[in-house]
């Protein structure tokens, strides 16, 4: 048995709201040492299981059908590097040019 929390002068400290306060059934029965609890609760804390939809799904999907990635999105990405991308370069030679002459 767990010994209860408790905090500096000796009250008990309530769980936080989302904190588990006791484990699962196939938690419980991996812990006591069977072979098929254990594969249960590994298979129910693998990611996707029991038909969890995850983008990694979504993004296999997109993959598979061919489609791509869109025009619009592409020129979105080329856009905003663009954006940085130029004023950056401008820094970098402004710098070289500015470096060149302290070192006349």
């Amino acid at each position: 048995m767990a010994d209860t929390p408790r905090d500096d002068t000796g009250d008990t400290i309530a769980p936080e709201d989302g904190m588990a306060t006791t484990t699962g059934a196939a938690e419980a029965d991996a812990a006591a040492g069977t072979k098929e609890a254990a594969e249960e609760a590994a298979a129910a804390q693998e990611p996707g299981a029991a038909g969890e939809s995850g983008v990694a799904e979504e993004a296999g999907a997109g993959a598979a059908s061919g489609d791509g990635v869109s025009t619009s999105r592409v020129a979105l990405l080329v856009v905003a590097w663009l954006w940085v991308a130029a004023p950056f370069l401008y820094g970098v030679y402004q710098l070289i040019r500015t470096a060149t002459k302290l070192f006349r």
